[in-house]
């Protein structure tokens, strides 16, 4: 995501955690 706006980092920030949990979880 853009990392313009410290909201849209946040965001992408979070989805990145969510992302690596949701692949960690489906690769196991």
């Amino acid at each position: 995501g853009s990392k313009s706006a410290i909201g849209g980092f946040d965001l992408d920030r979070r989805i990145s955690e969510i992302n690596r949990r949701y692949y960690v979880a489906y690769f196991f």
